[in-house]
């Protein structure tokens, strides 16, 4: 499989794991990681935002794309529901915590 083109869609996830039912792959996958594969790649949606947010200078919108949502109303949305915070708080949040431990940077 190819890490760096992951599934952009459950059906894209179903194609990939050799066209198993789509109800006994979410149930089998619930099974194993707690959560349904829309959950799970959403989660890695956000997770690969956080990285670029800390790693790099890019806009929301080029982040927004490069992590897999459709538009940057989308990553907001559900950047928010799972860290509690917008992107822009979570950028600025962790340029302190950065700066914090390195003062002389």
């Amino acid at each position: 499989h190819d890490y760096a083109d992951p599934p952009r869609t459950v059906d894209d996830l179903i194609a990939r794991c050799g066209k198993p039912s789509r109800r006994h792959l979410e149930r089998a996958f619930h099974q194993s990681v707690r959560a349904s594969p829309y959950q799970f790649m959403l989660k890695q949606r956000v997770t690969n935002a956080q990285k670029l947010l800390r790693s790099t200078e890019q806009s929301i919108e080029r982040i927004a794309e490069a992590a897999g949502f459709s538009n940057p109303p989308q990553l907001c949305l559900h950047f928010r529901k799972l860290t509690g915070q917008s992107p822009s708080q979570y950028r600025a949040a962790e340029r302190r915590e950065q700066a914090a431990r390195n003062p002389e940077a």
